[in-house]
Order: C-alpha cells, then structure tokens, then sequence
C-alpha cells in the first residue's frame, strides 16, 4: 500500500505555527509517524475557538484601524483633546479633534499616524497602531505605548514584532522604510526560511538568528511514540509547548542572550524580530524585551495573548477547509486548537523556571540575559518615555 505526505495540509497552514512540524502519513487510514522532525508548523484547528480570543491588552487608549479610517477608543468616556502628527516628536499642535464620548473615527491621513492625546485630567497620552496594516501579515506589531512598573512607556517605533516576512509585497516597501526600520532578525530554522525567504527592502539589513536547529528533536521523543500509536491529545499538544517554553528559559536561554544584545545594543535603531508565525520565539522574545524595560508580568502576558485576538480571523478563514481533509477522531481537535494559539500558561511556564531555578526575573536580567543593573537602567531610560 502506499503512502501519502498530506504535506499541503501543512504546508497550508504553516503561518500559524513556531514550534514542531511533524510529517504524517496515511497508511490504511492509521496514522504512522515518520521519523524526522521538521520545525515551522504543527496543525490546523477542526472547530471554533474554545479559548477566548478577545482583546486582552489593557490600554488607556487604543485604536481599531483599516487602510481608510483610524478610531480611537477611550477606556474612559470623557472630554478628550486629539492631535495627529508623523511621529511623537512631529505632532500638529495648531490641528485639534474635539471628543465628548469613548470613541472618535477619523480619516487615515497619514501612513502611519501618531496621536498625542490630552485626557480629561490633562494628562498627555502618545498612541499609534500597535497592529499594522500589512499585506497578509497578521501578527505585525508595535511594543510601544505600554506601561513600566515605574509608570514610563515603552518608546513607538523601535521594537516590532512579526510573523514571516515572506509575502510582503514590493508595493508595500515604501511604508516599511517610513518606519525607519533597519534591520531584521529572522528566528526560523533553514527549513523554514528555505521556502518562505522574507522579501525586504534593499536598505534593512538581515539577521538570520535561528532559535531552533533543524535536527533538534529530542523534545519530540514522547510525542512521537503517542503519533505512532495514532493519538495526539489536548494534553499531549499542551506539554509540547509548555516544555518548549521551558527550553527558552533554560537551554536556548544562551541565544536570546546574544539576540538581545544585538537588538537592544550593537544595532541601535528600529528593528523587526520574527519567526514562522510570530508567536512562540518571537513571543519569548517580547517578552524578555519588556521584562528589561520593566513592565509588569501581567501586562506581559497580556500582550503575548493579543496574538490571539489579531490572528483569530485568519485562522478561522482557513477552519472552513479542514474538515475535508478527513482525520476523523485520531487527533483531538482540542488539540490542534492548543498549538494554534498561545495561552499564558506556555509563557507562564517560561517565566516559572524563571522564579523557581534562576531567582526571578531581574536576577535572570543579569545572570543569564547578560545585562547588568547599571546597563539596564541606561536601556531603561533610553527606550522608554515618561509623561
């Protein structure tokens, strides 16, 4: 009998997914695993979202956007005074929205517009698209805007964070280079980027900073022996990602040592950082970028989970296919749910081995991370703003 590779199956969905790809085979309608591990993908979900994909990051302001319109929307209705300009240090003070409510929709009349906004107690709030508009990219966000424990903001316009790069349009390569942008750190594996290569503007340099070799499967060991006995359960799916959260911490916590330093230090201007679907590695790595410019762990997770919020739409579009693919009761769809999404529990596990073998956060800032007290101050007032 032979054998058939559903490889468009995953081929199909491969955006979604950072951690482990595992090739199946049909074989007399039982699943058999073949015994190679490729990084970049996992599973596609077969239902709706059990988990709540809504917005989780708390912010004073935020803004709901198309390629037409922008709209602000105030945590607190009141009387709010709004002024737009290219960027925080170019704002048009003599141009003034008026507001009496909770929301206000104006035209898009920049490419990419920065608000100051002076709230009912005369506080001044700089705010922008945290999401960005870009072709096909669902996951390309601005870390700016979000408050330190030592109530500071994190600066707009230096530290982006992606999915793959692979299908953004030449067309759109005058709005990249708007954003100062300069250089690229690709997290993906070789077998990742051999088929999907970003496509970047001439003038941003490229970093290929893989988090994961290909050939790095010990992880998988138990998960294959469940697959070859033809079952793979919300539980099985759930500890994968826990434990390759655990790795960043502990094993891969060398690399992003490295990665960090280059973000932070030796490329001192605006930088994107991505991998396959801009959620596990390069979730990790927001995280650490945050925890250095102290902003609390909940704000951090919540900001991790606001993947699930941009990319809920996507990955339902792509739902509407999967039932024909017939997998039948093999494989939970609980399960493929699991690996679809980021819950806070994986980046909860990270930051576990964080408090429990490193001493917490700020020693693990230091000892692993490689950033010493005195420097991380200096990044601290150097990439964050205060009022």
């Amino acid at each position: 009998t032979d054998f058939y590779l559903i490889s468009v199956f995953f081929n199909h969905f491969s955006y979604f997914l950072d951690n482990f790809f595992i090739c199946i085979f049909i074989k007399n309608n039982n699943l058999v695993m073949k015994k190679y591990f490729i990084i970049g993908c996992f599973f596609a979900s077969f239902q709706i979202f059990a988990q709540d994909f809504n917005r989780t990051l708390h912010e004073d302001v935020y803004i709901i956007s198309d390629v037409n319109s922008i709209e602000l929307n105030f945590s607190k209705p009141g009387k709010y005074q709004v002024f737009e300009g290219f960027s925080p240090t170019n704002i048009n003070w003599k141009s003034c929205y008026g507001i009496d409510g909770s929301s206000i929709s104006l035209p898009r009349n920049l490419p990419r517009p920065f608000y100051a906004v002076i709230t009912p107690a005369k506080d001044t709030l700089m705010v922008a698209e945290r999401k960005l508009i870009i072709n096909d990219l669902d996951n390309f966000r601005d870390l700016g805007g979000i408050k330190t424990k030592d109530n500071r903001f994190v600066n707009w316009g230096r530290f982006y964070r992606s999915d793959a790069l692979n299908a953004l349009l030449s067309s759109e390569f005058n709005y990249i280079d708007g954003l100062d942008i300069q250089r690229v750190f690709d997290l993906r594996s070789d077998f990742e980027i051999k088929t999907a290569k970003d496509n970047l503007p001439k003038n941003i340099s490229y970093e290929h900073f893989p988090i994961f070799a290909d050939n790095d499967s010990g992880m998988l060991q138990g998960l294959q022996a469940k697959m070859a006995k033809g079952s793979f359960t919300k539980a099985d799916a759930e500890q994968l990602l826990i434990d390759t959260y655990k790795s960043f911490a502990n094993e891969d916590a060398v690399k992003f040592n490295k990665l960090l330093h280059q973000i932070f230090i030796e490329y001192d201007y605006p930088s994107i950082f991505h991998c396959t679907a801009g959620k596990d590695r390069t979730g990790f790595t927001a995280a650490m970028i945050l925890s250095i410019l102290n902003v609390d762990r909940k704000t951090i997770l919540d900001e991790y989970e606001m993947t699930n919020f941009y990319t809920k739409a996507k990955i339902e579009d792509l739902m509407k296919n999967v039932s024909k693919l017939g997998y039948g009761d093999k494989i939970e769809p609980a399960a493929i749910e699991a690996v679809m999404s980021v819950n806070k529990k994986y980046l909860q596990a990270s930051f576990d081995i964080i408090d429990n073998k490193y001493g917490g956060i700020d020693a693990f800032i230091k000892n692993q991370l490689g950033f010493s007290d005195a420097e991380r101050a200096q990044l601290i007032q150097k990439f964050t703003y205060k009022l």
